[in-house]
């Protein structure tokens, strides 16, 4: 039996901040690699008027994989560049939002140039690790 063929595209959501707060932008991103394309729509930047990303101008996806459950994700150095609170738990909470929309994400573990992550910003934040929804919106309060 062949195995049905996945869809051009597919609706998603990429998370950015109004007032503060997550929202969602829809997105018809790649029916192949949704995750992938959902990540860089966050790192292109918000579409609508009047969200806004602690994501840092010229962030890169460096690479993306998912396992067990388990996304890990690669960003350029630029993410280095985010200070203070609440700016950092935002940044990490678009990328947990964006990615655990999909069923097969429901952890994301952040790296930085291919470094494990466990503080970020002058503050030294810490970046609990694997983070996931309800970790994020611990850290948003």
């Amino acid at each position: 039996m062949p195995t049905p063929a996945l869809p051009a595209t597919t609706q998603a959501r990429a998370y950015f901040i109004q007032d503060g707060r997550l929202v969602a932008e829809q997105l018809e991103v790649s029916g192949e690699h949704p995750a992938r394309s959902s990540m860089e729509a966050l790192l292109a930047g918000p579409r609508v008027a009047g969200h806004q990303t602690q994501v840092p101008a010229g962030t890169r996806l460096l690479g993306l994989s998912v396992t067990g459950g388990t996304a890990t994700l690669d960003l350029s150095d630029h993410v280095r560049h985010v200070q203070g609170i609440p700016a950092i738990p935002l940044l990490l909470g678009q990328v947990v939002f964006t990615l655990t929309q999909f069923p097969n994400v429901q952890r994301v573990v952040v790296r930085v140039a291919g470094e494990e992550v466990r503080v970020l910003g002058g503050e030294g934040v810490t970046v609990p690790e694997p983070l996931d929804r309800a970790t994020v919106q611990r850290l948003l309060r």
